[in-house]
């Protein structure tokens, strides 16, 4: 139930939060952060069940599928973060089947006192436009004045710049001219463009001559520019899984780039042989995001051959922590 109010004003974040244990970790920073901007700071109510419903301020009425779509944190990682912040103190969950109503705790202390400044500030910005709109009134007086004179003045010197600037124009014209002409005999000796290598030949000599001179090809030139950046080999599902990999951990993998390469081939090949009907890349995604989210393979998930070697390890200690299944089996989680 999205609630207007949380979209306007604005919420105060105190620099403390840097001691807090949750700053050094993105993703229950994220999570806090939201939990604040969504919470309400004016009451509402709703009906549920034929029952008036009352949110106070401080509240958020939300889910784990709603906070995941706004933070893209996955479910099981934010139900691990609100039960560390709710035995932290600092939130108190009321559950429902349908819902979830958190109150932030000790909201009244951090962000009211904050409110009621903004509208003093408010306040204080009218009456300062008043003053500012009169001055400006009188100064649009003495401007008008001052305009009427300089108008007579420009127009006085303009007659004598409009005499110079002609001859200035024509100089320029025949310049242009000039350089239009060489331009279009260097164009003339280009002889041939090739459509699929977009490859130009220049004739060496005179135009009638069969001997050309290769001057420069567009592809040779974005195959070069592609292997000096990295993208131009190897096929996309193996550079899209190892740029998600790199995001995901922050720094450059462990290895060899051809021994992360083929390690990561292998998986897409075990993938596909294992899960046909689910994409390979999308569950190589998931099997990082799992690792990271591991207290063990979070230390240890630093290449594609951990990842290849140790698949089943961590799908299954993710499964164990959440009672998710019994066998290891990637399938299930995804």
């Amino acid at each position: 139930m999205e609630n207007p109010t949380t979209n306007k004003g604005w919420v105060s974040i105190y620099r403390k939060l840097l001691d807090n244990p949750v700053s050094s970790k993105p993703n229950y920073l994220s999570v806090w952060v939201h939990l604040l901007l969504m919470a309400n700071h004016s009451e509402t109510s709703f009906i549920w069940n034929g029952k008036k419903q009352v949110i106070k301020e401080g509240q958020v009425l939300t889910g784990l599928k709603k906070l995941s779509e706004k933070t893209g944190v996955t479910q099981a990682t934010i139900y691990r973060i609100l039960k560390y912040l709710e035995d932290e103190k600092q939130i108190k969950q009321q559950k429902t089947t349908k819902y979830t109503l958190i109150t932030i705790l000790n909201w009244d202390r951090y962000q009211k006192g904050e409110l009621q400044s903004e509208k003093q500030v408010k306040n204080g910005n009218a009456q300062t436009i008043i003053h500012k709109t009169q001055k400006c009134l009188k100064n649009e007086k003495q401007n008008e004045k001052q305009k009427t004179t300089e108008n007579a003045l420009t127009t006085t010197l303009n007659q004598g710049k409009y005499q110079t600037s002609e001859k200035q124009n024509e100089k320029q014209m025949k310049n242009k001219r000039k350089t239009n002409e060489k331009q279009m005999k260097t164009y003339n000796n280009v002889d041939n463009v090739d459509n699929e290598n977009k490859t130009i030949y220049k004739y060496i000599g005179k135009p009638d001559s069969k001997s050309k001179q290769k001057i420069y090809s567009l592809k040779e030139e974005k195959e070069k520019k592609e292997q000096k950046e990295g993208n131009g080999y190897g096929n996309k599902d193996i550079n899209t899984c190892i740029e998600y990999f790199q995001k995901k951990l922050g720094a450059s993998l462990d290895g060899s780039v051809q021994e992360n390469r083929r390690y990561c081939y292998n998986l897409i090949r075990k993938m596909k042989k294992d899960y046909p009907d689910i994409e390979p890349t999308r569950q190589i995604k998931v099997l990082i995001d799992l690792a990271m989210q591991d207290r063990f393979h979070s230390k240890n998930a630093t290449s594609f051959k951990y990842l290849f070697y140790n698949a089943q390890r961590i799908a299954q200690s993710f499964k164990s922590d959440y009672g998710i299944g019994d066998k290891s089996d990637i399938e299930e989680i995804t």
